[in-house]
């Protein structure tokens, strides 16, 4: 950089009106580069930004702002060709966000903002060759850190997508650089311009061929401005203080307003262009809740104090439009549009994806997760509603379970209408296609699908477009989701790939609920009788201690063993007793349903299967201990009676032993202990007996049966 000779450095006077802009200017910049600190603190609380990187990020941009700050301050910045150290700054900037990019992990995209932040800052001041240093600088730069990132971080880089916005830098500030040095150079023509008929005008006549050459060169100069902002492929326009259109490309024209060509939108104000957009089709946010005068009001408020960062704009077929603007010295704005439309739905369809995993994460339940995966798709794309279908074991149907939709009475009937219907999967629809295809399917109009039985309903909706993807678990399908939209939107494959995508994540979801499920029973019943197993049986156990000292009531532990199980075993072999133990534990769940008071109260997981022939049975609020007997009498009559082992007969017989609660203990392992006794006590005293722990509270009963082994 070229340094100017002066005498002395002086401090910055009141007087000196240059510097004091400089100093403005620089206030400005200060102040970006703070917003800039506390963007950063988002990110580092985001954890994509250490609190080391955070910490040396934020002492740098402090240190390069008080140098500055003392630069011009005590008016050494004088000593420069540019007394407003432009490229110093941007170049500091720039180093400063390529050093944080380097040290993140996440959260890129916003530093490529600051890098274009700190690039716009020279744009109508420097000329374009020193534009087209600094933005090859900034690629170089950008390159290097890609570089480092793979080498010294790959797991924090998404390496397709750096090199994708490397490219696009690679385009863009090429065109920013032009154009900034075609209206720097202009000022510059303009400001000679303007001097040279000053002194034509003082000289008079003499000068007016003088006079007459500048209006050329101005002429020429314009004519080279509009040039260059029609080669430019964003929108770009020029307002006057009074917020007047002076200025655009017919870009801007095109995506603005009605308009074919740029004469005719010169002079209109910016509140009126924003009518013309909203006619045109720019969707107004959800929170003005379609009041265009309220929205109209806050794009004004907007476009009359720009903030540093760029405003994203959608319009109802789909575009978003980025909106970058900055005042100019005089009090007018510059704006640049930019369309970032793939971006942005990048990020929708990104961002709905991990929220959908997150859910997933989350629910206990396909019932549970849907209905939350269908709004944040809606919410998240844009749809009015959604629904899940399901597979209907019993009657081989397809069902619709969970559905979501915006406030709409003509959107809930469509809904009710889909819960009521029972689609056959051999038929056509969106559904069923889907079902059988196990691909996901686009649909740009419904009203146009002969085979769409549900276009009546959709039609009073108003709903236009749909899309559905299978639930896919395994190689089959187990479900499919659809959703539908208003707007008539043309196929979009990228989303139907993200849509097949979160199908596979819920397929997923099932099978891990089902293995979930598979587990659990395995843990708690007995895989032979179906019967809770001991764990479970003891977990019932002491929840009906617990209850049974609350209510202070009566409970009864029967344990019964099967007299004569080993000569089956020995006998007939072991499928023989395994049948047979499969036919008692079913017994004794009838034996439990019986017609007294207390055995209607049994559930069928009041038995337990608690070692090889060993059942335990638990019964609750016990009034009278006849009752006991007379269950304990049933289960012996099951035993008793023959089992037919697929030719031959077995007979078995079984010994009871009852321990009544609180009388014969307090616990379960007492209550356990006692039961186990007195079912020896019933053995000892001949087999095919109940026998009470308590002093005989009812005297043993006898069945005078023997085992009886015959042959058929």
């Amino acid at each position: 950089m070229r340094v100017a000779p002066v005498d002395s450095v002086t401090l910055v006077s009141g007087g000196d009106a240059k510097q004091q802009r400089r100093m403005r200017r620089y206030f400005w910049a200060a102040g970006t580069s703070l917003l800039t600190i506390g963007i950063l603190f988002v990110i580092y609380m985001q954890g994509a930004l250490s609190k080391i990187a955070f910490v040396q990020i934020t002492g740098a941009v402090v240190v390069a702002i008080l140098a500055f700050y003392l630069a011009f301050r005590t008016g050494l910045n004088l000593k420069f060709a540019d007394p407003s150290l432009t490229l110093p700054q941007m170049s500091t900037a720039t180093v400063v966000i390529l050093y944080a990019m380097y040290l993140s992990n996440g959260a890129r995209g916003v530093f490529l903002i600051f890098v274009l932040m700190a690039f716009l800052f020279g744009v109508l001041k420097l000329t374009a060759r020193a534009l087209m240093r600094q933005a090859l600088f900034i690629l170089i730069g950008y390159g290097l850190v890609i570089g480092l990132l793979w080498v010294r971080k790959p797991q924090t880089l998404d390496l397709d997508l750096e090199i994708l916005q490397w490219l696009a830098l690679a385009i863009t500030l090429p065109w920013f650089a032009q154009m900034g040095g075609y209206i720097s150079s202009l000022q510059e023509r303009l400001k000679r311009s303007n001097s040279e008929q000053r002194a034509a005008l003082e000289s008079g006549r003499a000068n007016e061929r003088s006079l007459l050459l500048a209006r050329d060169e101005t002429a020429t100069a314009q004519t080279m401005l509009l040039d260059a902002i029609e080669s430019l492929t964003e929108a770009f326009a020029v307002f006057d203080a009074r917020d007047r259109l002076i200025l655009c490309n017919h870009q801007y024209a095109r995506t603005f307003t009605n308009f074919d060509t740029t004469a005719a939108l010169v002079g209109m104000s910016f509140e009126d262009l924003v009518r013309t957009s909203v006619s045109k089709g720019e969707l107004i946010e959800p929170e003005f809740k379609n009041d265009v005068e309220a929205w109209v009001a806050e794009r004004v408020r907007h476009h009359r104090n720009p903030g540093p960062e760029p405003r994203e704009v959608q319009f109802g077929d789909g575009r978003w439009i980025q909106v970058t603007e900055r005042r100019t010295h005089s009090g007018g704005l510059v704006g640049v549009r930019r369309d970032v439309t793939e971006r942005k739905r990048l990020e929708q369809r990104q961002a709905m994806e991990h929220a959908v995993t997150r859910l997933l994460a989350e629910s206990g339940s396909i019932g549970e997760a849907a209905p939350q995966i269908i709004q944040t798709v809606c919410e998240g794309l844009r749809w009015d509603c959604g629904a899940r279908w399901y597979w209907d074991e019993k009657t081989h149907h397809l069902r619709c379970a969970e559905t979501w939709g915006i406030a709409s009475s003509e959107i809930d009937a469509f809904l009710a209408g889909s819960s009521s219907l029972v689609l056959a999967p051999e038929s056509a629809g969106l559904v069923r296609r889907v079902w059988t295809s196990l691909k996901p399917l686009w649909l740009a109009d419904v009203s146009c699908q002969p085979d769409f039985n549900r276009a009546p309903l959709a039609s009073v909706a108003g709903l236009r477009s749909a899309f559905a993807f299978p639930i896919v678990r395994g190689e089959g399908p187990a479900g499919v989701m659809e959703f539908y939209t208003r707007d008539a939107r043309p196929p979009d494959p990228a989303l139907l790939a993200v849509a097949e995508s979160i199908g596979l994540q819920i397929g997923q979801f099932l099978t891990r609920k089902e293995a979930e499920k598979q587990l659990r029973h395995l843990a708690h019943f007995d895989l032979l009788t179906a019967l809770p197993n001991r764990n479970l049986f003891n977990h019932s156990l002491l929840r009906a201690l617990a209850k049974a000292r609350r209510r202070k009531t009566v409970l009864a532990l029967l344990f019964i063993d099967l007299d004569g199980f080993k000569r089956i075993n020995d006998t007939f072999g072991h499928d023989a007793g395994d049948y047979l133990l499969q036919t008692f534990a079913q017994r004794l769940r009838e034996c439990l349903r019986g017609t007294d008071a207390i055995g209607r109260e049994i559930e069928s997981d009041g038995a337990a299967r608690v070692g090889g022939d060993e059942f335990m049975v638990l019964i609750e609020d016990v009034s009278d201990p006849y009752d006991l007997a007379n269950i304990a009498q049933r289960i012996l009559d099951a035993a008793a009676t023959p089992f037919d082992l697929a030719g031959p007969e077995g007979r078995v017989t079984a010994s009871i032993g009852i321990s009544v609660y609180p009388s014969d203990g307090a616990d379960v392992t007492v209550l356990a202990k006692n039961a186990d006794t007195a079912m020896y006590c019933a053995k000892q005293s001949g087999k095919n007996k109940y026998h009470f722990f308590s002093t005989a509270p009812i005297e043993a009963r006898t069945v005078e049966q023997e085992p009886v082994l015959s042959h058929a």
